[in-house]
C-alpha cells in the first residue's frame, strides 16, 4: 500500500513494484514513481521519486549514498591512525609507519571536504582507499601481477 500524507494512493504487489513499479498523479500534478530493485544479496530496496528527482532519504537519494560511501572511508582512514598511533606510541615507528598515519589524516579530510559536495575530493579520497587496499592485497596477500595468489598448499610445485 503506498500513502501519501494519510492519504491511500493504490495497492501494489511485490511483483509489480519489481518489474518497473508504479506512477501516481499528486493533486499537485507532479508524478510519484515507486519501484523495487534488488540490492546486494536480494535485498530489496525501495526507489522513489517525485517528477524524477529522488525523495530524500529514498534509496536513490544521493546524500544518502555519499554519506554511506564516506562512513566507510572515514572507517577507513580511523583505523590507519589508530594503528600508526598505537606504533608510534610503543615507539617502533618507521617512516612507512608515519606515511599509513599521513595517508589517514589525508582521508579524513578528503571525506570531510567530499560532505562539503566537493567531487575532487570524494574521487581522490576513493582512489586512495582503493589505492591503498589494492597494495595491502598485493603485498599482504601474496599477489603476484603474473600468476595470481601464490600457493600455499603442503606439497605444491617447487623449483
Amino acid at each position: 500500500m503506498v500513502r501519501l500524507d494519510g492519504v491511500e494512493l493504490g495497492r501494489n504487489d511485490r511483483e509489480t513494484l519489481l518489474n518497473g513499479g508504479v506512477e501516481y498523479t499528486l493533486r499537485d500534478h507532479t508524478v510519484l514513481r515507486v519501484w523495487l530493485e534488488l540490492g546486494p544479496r536480494g535485498i530489496p530496496m525501495l526507489f522513489l521519486t517525485r517528477n524524477g528527482m529522488p525523495i530524500p532519504g529514498s534509496e536513490g537519494d544521493p546524500a544518502r549514498i555519499l554519506l554511506s560511501t564516506l562512513v566507510l572511508i572515514w572507517i577507513f582512514g580511523g583505523l590507519q591512525i589508530m594503528f600508526a598511533a598505537s606504533v608510534i606510541n610503543n615507539g617502533r615507528a618507521d617512516e612507512d609507519i608515519f606515511l599509513i598515519f599521513a595517508a589517514g589524516l589525508i582521508l579524513i579530510l578528503l571525506g570531510i571536504l567530499a560532505w562539503g559536495r566537493s567531487v575532487v575530493a570524494m574521487v581522490l579520497a576513493c582512489f586512495l582507499s582503493f589505492g591503498e587496499l589494492a597494495l595491502l592485497l598485493i603485498s599482504e596477500g601474496r599477489i603476484d601481477a603474473d600468476t595470481g595468489p601464490v600457493a600455499h598448499q603442503r606439497g605444491a610445485h617447487r623449483c
